[in-house]
């Protein structure tokens, strides 16, 4: 039976953009990151921490200076840390909600961080071409990883035996998690790797490139497979938390959901307007949380009910609607013209 997707729009304070966004492990809560429009390096970079079902913010504070790349919460969902542009690393209390430490920052952006499974561990991927491992008992640190690539993205296996990180030098490398040597090193060809995910039982990694491909490594077999998922580069991908979906995010601004053995399309929707910085599952599989260059942050909400109003337009998309009093028929380039609604809320699915 397909899934169907009502889109829920998240308003920031004071008209600011969202650039990142991030569930909490319980998926009770998520936080984003935003900043006011016209961006100034000496704006004040908030974060905001959400209520995932009412959508109302439940604390929203000034966190740094510059653009806020990435956010993180530690297993059990009391830190979260943040990244930023001018390369430092903060630590907060989720719960209490201050500032518990600021590491030795970067010399460039900090572009991703991550957690290990047991939270003994934090990483932080960087443009300065170095990943940083801390010990997140007092926050030191353990190791400076160097390369000879701006670094964009990293994330720990389930199992916590070793972390990945993914490099504009084209490449995935697997670093062992107590050593810090390198495992392995997968290469994309000639494609810039712009995000990674790796499945849920870590056996296989996904990437998403400037060819508009995704390639699904087995980490096993080291098999892999390319499918052509976007007509432009794939900006963010995400297993689902039971790994039978992919979630992948494009520089056109559509989001599409996959069936991760198959590979068809299960959803496609052009969510924004610019490219779409991050998108992920919520850790019931239920909602997917989306942020775009744009500044717009969206939940999609899934659901098994059948919308009341099935439309098929004259493309290869099919466009579900419910709860419209009054709907307009939809063309070529998805022109859709809603003259008057209670309440509604647009609901997608695509093959």
């Amino acid at each position: 039976m397909p899934a169907f997707w009502q889109e829920q729009s998240i308003q920031p304070l004071n008209g600011q953009a969202i650039y990142f966004c991030s569930w909490s492990p319980d998926g009770s809560r998520f936080a984003t990151s935003s900043y006011s429009l016209p961006f100034r390096a000496v704006d004040n970079v908030t974060i905001q921490i959400w209520h995932s079902d009412s959508f109302s913010i439940l604390a929203n504070f000034e966190a740094h200076t510059q653009i806020v790349r990435c956010l993180n919460w530690c297993p059990d969902g009391t830190l979260l840390v943040s990244g930023s542009d001018d390369g430092r690393i903060k630590v907060w209390n989720s719960i209490m909600l201050n500032h518990v430490i600021e590491l030795p920052p970067h010399k460039n952006s900090v572009m991703d961080c991550c957690w290990s499974p047991d939270g003994a561990k934090l990483v932080t991927a960087s443009s300065d071409c170095t990943i940083k491992v801390w010990d997140c008992l007092d926050f030191t640190n353990l190791a400076i990883l160097r390369l000879d690539a701006q670094v964009v993205s990293c994330s720990w296996d389930p199992n916590g035996k070793f972390f990945t990180t993914c490099s504009i030098d084209n490449k995935i490398r697997l670093w062992d998690s107590e050593t810090f040597s390198i495992l392995d090193i997968l290469s994309s060809s000639n494609q810039i790797v712009w995000s990674s995910s790796l499945s849920p039982d870590g056996t296989k990694i996904i990437t998403g490139s400037d060819d508009g491909k995704i390639r699904m490594w087995d980490l096993q077999s080291k098999s892999i497979r390319t499918p052509s998922v976007h007509t432009v580069a794939v900006s963010s991908c995400s297993w689902s938390p039971d790994g039978s979906q992919i979630v992948t995010g494009s520089f056109g601004g559509r989001i599409k959901v996959w069936d991760s053995k198959s590979f068809n399309v299960l959803a496609s929707h052009q969510a924004h307007s610019l490219v779409v910085r991050r998108c992920c599952w919520s850790p019931n599989g239920k909602q997917i949380l989306s942020c775009s260059f744009g500044g717009t942050s969206k939940v999609w909400i899934k659901s098994e009910k059948e919308p009341a109003i099935f439309l098929y337009p004259d493309t290869t998309s099919f466009l579900f609607f419910s709860h419209f009093r009054t709907i307009a028929t939809c063309g070529l380039n998805f022109i859709l013209s809603i003259l008057r609604s209670l309440k509604s809320k647009i609901q997608f699915f695509s093959h």
